[in-house]
């Protein structure tokens, strides 16, 4: 009888109709509106068992691959929902830590920590395997009909294999820069068209302080579009949404809680400045993330303390996300500053993007609001206390008509107004 597992994995169709669960020895399927189980598999019925491990649904729900974990091989099932007779099952070599199946259902990429394989969905015939030299427990990335996909090691690289026709190539790979340690690379995903990868990692400061990165790639340079720098600690998980212009990310986020750990990305159109459009910070860590087709809709979860502290109790949040225009960023560019001062966007006129910097010489709680020409207000598009330094808010007018508008910062005993323009 092997060791039963405490973890829990889920996944959930895109129409949030059909989630599966997998624990200890058990796999059940359930409809959303129930908590009771539709669909059960015993793993007690393999002949070498093993625990329950990462489970994938198909975009309907109507099929899902599920996995049995050993220390020293793995199985990979793959059921459809009506029936608990496996249409396929493969053996992987030692433990399986990740199952992405791409969003046109076509292709999977299961992994363990040194090797993965790439697998025809519906035949389960093996497409390709590869090694993953330097180790990994996370999941792997793969676009949206698998002409992509991407690996991360305990090396800090990050690797994109491109599809030929008849195997996969790899076509660039990028690694974290080395300090004292090699740093890891620790999460992935694919944008569902292919054209874009984002990225996370763990960086080892010294041998007990840490934070962690999160990298915006497009698929044809292995330079990074942007870097968001203050993850803190490690990124456990990316994820996009489906038109590829929202990004999420989840990380265990510093010790002292003063950065977050749930970051939400308005990724499109490019910037070179990380375009954050929400943080969350929580009295602990977070461990996964995820986020609607439509980017309307994103949750997290994880741990109620720091996930290098002992503790108990845990966390889930579900949130709305506005996807047409608003702060696109709020970054501290590290500058010592000592006035207030609002600056002229840039650039200007714009279409449909445009960067305002701010200056704040003390900790202040700062005001940024956009009017158009009427002196109605469009946005309140920045409304927190920032700390001393120079800062960039950006802002998508996507849905906004060409025209002038004006934009008015307030902070203590100042305000400044300035105007910009927006032709289409």
């Amino acid at each position: 009888m092997p060791t039963l597992s405490a973890e829990t994995h889920t996944s959930i169709s895109d129409t949030g109709g059909i989630i599966a669960v997998a624990s200890y020895q058990d796999i059940n399927l359930f409809n959303s509106s129930s908590n009771v189980p539709i669909w059960n598999y015993s793993l007690t019925s393999l002949p070498d068992t093993g625990n329950a491990g990462p489970v994938c649904l198909t975009s309907d729900g109507n099929y899902f691959i599920a996995t049995a974990f050993r220390n020293d091989t793995s199985t990979a099932l793959f059921f459809s929902k009506n029936s608990p007779t496996s249409l396929w099952k493969i053996r992987i070599p030692n433990r399986i830590y990740g199952v992405n199946i791409s969003r046109n259902d076509s292709v999977a990429i299961i992994s363990s920590y040194n090797t993965f394989v790439v697998v025809n969905v519906f035949s389960g015939s093996i497409r390709y395997t590869g090694s993953i030299t330097y180790g990994t427990q996370a999941k792997q990335g793969i676009s949206g009909d698998g002409s992509y996909i991407a690996t991360v090691d305990y090396h800090g690289f990050l690797k994109l294999y491109q599809w030929t026709g008849s195997t996969y190539t790899l076509k660039w790979q990028f690694q974290e820069p080395t300090g004292t340690y090699y740093n890891w690379h620790t999460a992935v995903d694919i944008s569902n068209d292919g054209t874009h990868v984002i990225s996370g990692t763990l960086v080892f400061l010294t041998s007990s302080t840490y934070t962690g990165r999160i990298r915006y790639f497009n698929t044809n340079s292995n330079v990074p579009i942007w870097v968001y720098n203050d993850g803190g600690d490690q990124i456990t998980q990316v994820q996009f949404n489906e038109k590829g212009n929202i990004a999420v990310a989840s990380t265990w986020g510093p010790l002292d809680n003063t950065q977050p750990d749930f970051i939400v990305f308005k990724t499109l159109p490019e910037t070179n400045t990380p375009p954050v459009i929400y943080g969350l910070n929580t009295p602990g860590s977070m461990y996964y993330c995820s986020i609607s087709r439509s980017g309307t809709v994103a949750v997290t979860d994880g741990k109620a303390v720091h996930a290098r502290n002992m503790g108990y109790g845990g966390f889930f949040y579900n949130f709305d996300i506005d996807t047409s225009y608003g702060p696109t960023s709020v970054i501290n560019t590290g500058e010592i500053v000592s006035n207030y001062n609002l600056y002229q966007n840039y650039p200007n006129p714009f279409n449909p993007y445009t960067v305002i910097k701010f200056s704040v010489p003390k900790n202040s709680f700062v005001s940024i609001k956009v009017y158009d020409m009427l002196g109605r207000e469009i946005i309140d598009l920045v409304n927190r206390y920032y700390q001393q330094g120079m800062y960039s808010a950006g802002f998508d007018a996507t849905n906004l008509p060409s025209g002038i508008y004006y934009y008015k910062i307030s902070a203590d005993n100042f305000s400044e107004v300035k105007k910009m323009v927006l032709i289409k």
